[in-house]
């Protein structure tokens, strides 16, 4: 993955401009970036939103109002290390049984 501009696929971004409208009273924002927050276990999975705001400020916004707006999106990485290491681990282990 790299970050090149990507676009938000379109039923993330009318869910953004309900957020949006919502929580910030304005329906003029440009979207910089966006990232999928996985959740192990979860059948809801998230799309995080950076944006743009009028007044030049920047917010995350989760598009699809999954409940997890105060997430914690260093932990995420942590999570998902650990995830990956756990999985490297696994795979040596049935490589060399």
């Amino acid at each position: 993955m790299t970050n090149e501009k990507r676009d938000l696929p379109s039923s993330f971004k009318r869910m953004l401009d309900d957020r949006v409208k919502e929580g910030f009273d304005t329906s003029d924002y440009e979207v910089l970036d966006w990232t999928q927050v996985l959740h192990s276990g979860w059948e809801g999975d998230s799309v995080a939103v950076l944006i743009r705001l009028p007044d030049g400020g920047k917010a995350i916004v989760f598009a699809d109002a999954s409940g997890v707006a105060q997430i914690d999106l260093e932990e995420r990485i942590v999570v998902y290390e650990a995830a990956i290491a756990s999985t490297r681990a696994f795979l040596k282990k049935w490589k060399e049984a």
